[in-house]
């Protein structure tokens, strides 16, 4: 039987994980969840991490809109069903971009995640997939948005994977960006949560790269 990708996080991240959990299974269960990123870009190729990275975007910036703007009524009823605002990703990704909560090269890394997704889900096979137009521009797009961040994510990626596991920096660098966009997405999703808080300011932006983070405003 093949293993889920909770069995593999706790085989990369097991220490980790009980190390945060302590015992709580409501805490292991939330830093297993918080570890599912990397796991899926270690052990799955790029044409079907991208759809679950896609995903779990997806589903953040449905939390970031539901905790960051006003939160009166229901949010699944009133932006996330079939006919409202932010049903589909794409319109979440602009719901998002127009409310404050991503910058525009964040926003527009998101496009380009969101972009190499279709070019799998709508091709014949993972090798059609990649050789097509538009999946090579936007891998080139998303690679060049910030070469720091692509440099980085590489290298965060290499420091957990088996070195049994033979694959080019170009082979792993688009699921190990989106494993960087989701860690960022998560991050504002959770202080959005305590957006009650006085000392956070109302929107809390989801930055790129580091040349892409806001200036810091102290009053």
């Amino acid at each position: 039987m093949t293993s889920s990708l909770e069995d593999h996080a706790r085989k990369y991240f097991g220490e980790a994980i009980d190390a945060y959990a302590r015992g709580s299974k409501g805490m292991e269960t939330h830093a297993v969840s918080q570890c599912l990123p990397a796991v899926a870009a270690l052990e799955l190729d790029e044409s079907y991490a991208s759809i679950v990275l896609t995903a779990r975007m997806d589903n953040l910036l449905g939390r970031i809109i539901e905790y960051g703007a006003g939160r009166q009524g229901n949010a699944q009823d009133m932006l996330f069903s079939n006919d409202s605002p932010a049903s589909t990703f794409s319109s979440k990704t602009k719901l998002a971009f127009f409310l404050g909560f991503l910058t525009p090269l964040m926003k527009n890394a998101i496009d380009d995640c969101r972009g190499i997704r279709n070019a799998y889900a709508h091709s014949d096979s993972p090798e059609a997939g990649r050789s097509g137009k538009k999946y090579i521009g936007r891998k080139q797009a998303l690679l060049s948005r910030d070469p720091n961040l692509t440099t980085r994510a590489i290298e965060h990626i290499r420091s957990f994977a088996d070195p049994a596991i033979n694959r080019t920096d170009d082979e792993v660098a688009v699921t190990a960006i989106m494993v960087q966009i989701c860690d960022r997405l998560d991050s504002v999703a959770a202080m959005n949560q305590l957006n009650g808080s006085s000392y956070l300011p109302k929107v809390i932006p989801a930055f790129y790269g580091f040349a892409d983070a806001p200036p810091l405003h102290v009053e």
